[in-house]
């Protein structure tokens, strides 16, 4: 069933070369007793592809980049307080990102916080992975995410930049540059990664579009 899921997201791909079938020669023989150390929980529901990915070329949300190196922009209507209060709710950050499946504030000191997550979703391959960032808030500006530790990741370093147009109106942008520690190909947990934030970011933008 899982190398179904991962043949079916290779078909729906514009472009493969000859490293992603190598990936998923690879993941076919090594997927019962993966790298990472236990074998892998049923992917029925985590690897399921969302049929309704917003479209890289929508009006209002953009994305640029490649090889985990991305910058995302919002065009969203919604004020600049309610856009801060619903990114930096870091216990219900599962509302805009499912793959972050928990997340919880161990530590928070003026405008820094730092965050214990575990991830779950197509690029870690259904696989529960623990993560542990800091975040730094600079209101009403930016939001800054470094990496302190995590089971999949060498790095990861994003941040939310907001730029108000009006009282109802900003650009939100979210820069991310992410490289895991993957048992697989890093191309194929790039594409995987960037659907992830393409769709994060549409429900983003949802959310604060249908608060009154």
């Amino acid at each position: 069933m899982l190398h179904q899921k991962i043949f079916l997201y290779l078909t729906r791909q514009s472009k493969i070369n000859i490293l992603t079938i190598i990936a998923f020669i690879f993941l076919c023989f090594q997927i019962p007793e993966p790298c990472w150390g236990k074998s892998l929980p049923n992917f029925s529901s985590s690897l399921a592809i969302s049929p309704s990915l917003i479209s890289q070329n929508n009006n209002d949300i953009t994305i640029t980049g490649n090889n985990g190196n991305y910058e995302i922009r919002l065009l969203v209507n919604s004020s600049l307080e309610k856009t801060w209060k619903a990114i930096t709710n870091y216990t219900k950050i599962n509302n805009f990102i499912p793959t972050v499946i928990s997340s919880k504030v161990i530590e928070a000191k003026e405008n820094q916080k730092i965050l214990d997550q575990v991830y779950q979703g197509d690029y870690t391959l259904g696989v529960k992975a623990k993560v542990r960032v800091q975040v730094k808030e600079s209101y009403p500006k930016e939001i800054k995410i470094n990496l302190v530790k995590g089971d999949f990741l060498n790095k990861l370093q994003g941040k939310f930049s907001l730029q108000p147009i009006n009282s109802k109106q900003l650009l939100l942008i979210y820069t991310v540059n992410i490289d895991p520690k993957i048992p697989f190909s890093k191309e194929l947990f790039f594409n995987m990664y960037k659907d992830s934030l393409i769709e994060s970011m549409g429900l983003l933008k949802r959310i604060l579009e249908s608060r009154a």
